[in-house]
């Protein structure tokens, strides 16, 4: 006998009837999960700062820090700050011209340590952070204001004017000290051009502002350290895009995109005639990216440079005005975005081969969200002819290599939400959040929900394979048995949709759990070129 499971070579006639009475009222109490989005509940219309984090996702309603748990399957108060939670009019928060979410608001992240920022006077901010296994929040400093952050080594860098000290780049130690490792004059209160252009590389951390005192742009590397932050550049000119590869940091200043290496810098791309810029750097792989604008019609030209060095190549990809997000190996850009207008969607792995638009929409509408999940582009899509009080989206699912399809079409469930907003992810996990009325862009958050992509390859031409499922006992403590009229290969998938388990699938089995941890599992059948819905199966 099986440990909490059944012998499948000793049951009697009498005693199948049982088991599929106890299964079929099993199955109704457990429900089928055929991976749709799944609701985690009900929201106030106040939250805000959706942050993927740890597994789950972070939120703000008031002073109040909530975490939606996908494996606990609900939402859950965890702390309340003694101020409400602010961006410090727009400051606060990763803030660059061209950013994944669309300047979407965010908790800092660095390590094992989420960060809040609350409004303690009209002139102070103060900054807290909560570990990932705790419920309590931390005091961390009061600062005038806060302009930006990155996550370098496993700890928190901000630029803040902070009493006493002015303006400096600060670091958050394990212990939650906090120490500039800037070393600029005090005294002067007047805002450094910082807010933009904070990069991170392999080994260095890269900052640039203006000195007060000359009127000169000066570009930093750092090691994380005070002792180990040098001056690299001074330019009459802001710099921007500190962009590593390789070792070697780009950047742009002076409407010319500059390399330093071994201590040098030197001029690598002048905007040709009746062009300027480079307007944008970014990387992807081992290839550099960098945008020209066409001075007459205010359009960019996308090059690539391979490894850094030599001539960039133009990639055929040109955009107006343009965002953009990355994948493990892919950059995306989308052309042509406002809140609401049609979109031509590029990929590129960084070479003019590896470059096209896979997908663009004339009478349907991008609205102003994406996000790339367990390398899938997620996005929201309005059919035409939708009121603007109550469009309607669907939530869209792409593999890059073809226009998207409806999460719907793939897995059943609900077909059109009333504004899909605030994406967020963590561990491959897709947050989201639906309203009940816009009005215009604005939509007050009325129900939080998750997704977990778990097919490799997704296209318009995915086939779903329906068949049903049976599962005893549900919830499992070492076995199950798992029935279903099909052969093929069985899966078992984590919350996060990586496979922990997979063999040999032939009508019946018996699946052995006794190696996974307590928690929330999929599994699905794979048959051919066709993939089963997911049947969720607990490990006690």
């Amino acid at each position: 006998m099986l440990s909490g499971c059944f012998s499948l070579t000793k049951i009697n006639t009498i005693a199948m009837k049982k088991i599929f009475t106890i299964l079929f009222f099993n199955l109704l109490y457990a429900g089928m999960l055929s991976a749709q989005p799944v609701s985690l509940g009900s929201l106030q219309g106040n939250e805000t700062f959706f942050t993927g984090f740890n597994g789950n996702v972070y939120f703000a309603s008031g002073s109040e820090i909530l975490v939606a748990d996908p494996d606990m399957g609900n939402i859950a108060g965890l702390l309340t700050l003694s101020q409400p939670v602010v961006t410090d009019n727009g400051y606060s928060r990763r803030f660059l011209r061209h950013i994944d979410s669309f300047w979407a608001p965010r908790f800092p992240v660095a390590g094992e340590y989420i960060y809040f920022l609350t409004k303690a006077s009209p002139d102070s901010i103060t900054l807290w952070r909560n570990h990932k296994d705790g419920n309590t929040a931390e005091e961390i400093g009061v600062f005038d204001t806060v302009h930006a952050y990155v996550e370098f080594d496993g700890a928190l860098f901000f630029a803040a004017n902070k009493k006493d000290y002015d303006f400096q780049i600060w670091k958050v130690t394990d212990d939650g000290e906090v120490l500039p490792i800037s070393d600029r004059p005090v005294g002067n209160n007047t805002y450094y051009y910082t807010a933009s252009w904070m990069g991170v590389g392999e080994d260095f951390l890269y900052f640039a502002y203006e000195n007060p005192t000359t009127g000169q742009f000066e570009l930093f590397k750092s090691d994380g350290t005070s002792a180990g932050t040098e001056l690299i550049h001074t330019s009459g000119y802001p710099i921007g895009y500190p962009t590593e590869l390789l070792g070697k940091l780009y950047f742009v200043t002076g409407g010319r995109l500059w390399k330093y290496s071994q201590g040098n810098a030197e001029v690598i791309v002048e905007p040709p005639l009746g062009m300027y810029g480079p307007a944008f750097v970014t990387k992807v792989n081992n290839y550099l990216i960098y945008g020209i604008v066409h001075e007459m019609d205010t359009y960019t030209q996308f090059y690539s440079m391979e490894n850094g060095e030599g001539e960039g190549e133009y990639m055929h990809m040109d955009a107006y005005y343009y965002i953009y997000t990355h994948t493990e190996d892919k950059l995306i850009l989308v052309d042509n975005v406002d809140y609401m207008s049609p979109g031509i969607f590029f990929r590129t792995d960084g070479t003019p081969e590896g470059t096209a638009g896979f997908m663009s929409y004339g009478d349907m509408f991008v609205a102003h969200h994406m996000i790339a999940v367990k390398g899938f582009l997620f996005y929201a899509l309005e059919p035409s002819g939708y009121s603007d009080l109550y469009p309607k989206f669907h939530l869209m699912q792409s593999d890059l290599n073809g226009p998207g399809v409806k999460v719907s079409d793939l897995f059943g469930g609900v077909e059109e939400y009333l504004m899909v907003n605030n994406f967020a992810s963590s561990e491959d996990i897709l947050f989201f959040t639906t309203a009940d009325t816009v009005i215009g862009s604005n939509s007050a958050p009325k129900e939080l929900f998750y997704y977990v992509p778990v097919d490799p390859v997704i296209t318009a031409t995915s086939k779903l394979q329906t068949m049903e499922w049976s599962v005893y006992p549900n919830p499992a403590s070492d076995h199950c048995v798992i029935r279903a009229d099909a052969s093929g290969t069985l899966q078992l998938m984590n919350a996060a949709g990586r496979v922990v388990l997979e063999v040999a699938f032939d009508r019946m089995n018996v699946l052995d759990m006794s190696g996974l941890e307590s928690g929330m599992y999929f599994a699905r059948l794979i048959t051919g070129d066709k993939v089963s819905s997911v049947q969720k199966i607990v490990r006690k």
